[in-house]
């Protein structure tokens, strides 16, 4: 791959012009990561919904999964 090959790419509706090669593949790493990372925090903030219910003639406590929106 040549020293002056661009790549461009749109993070977050922000072109990242990049020049070095070894930059670029840095770079589409990091992009890469910062998916998976968001996607796993999505996936995470699905499952710590809950709801928790007291009766009290019962004396009981109830935890079940919350309805949620998560986009």
């Amino acid at each position: 791959m040549p020293s002056n090959y661009v790549s461009k790419f749109n993070l977050n509706d922000q072109e990242v012009i990049v020049k070095d090669s070894e930059a670029r593949t840095t770079a589409n790493t990091a992009s890469t990561n910062a998916t998976n990372a968001l996607n796993k925090v999505t996936e995470l903030e699905k499952l710590s919904r809950v709801e928790v219910t007291y009766t009290q003639d019962a004396e009981t406590i109830s935890i079940t999964a919350g309805n949620h929106n998560v986009e």
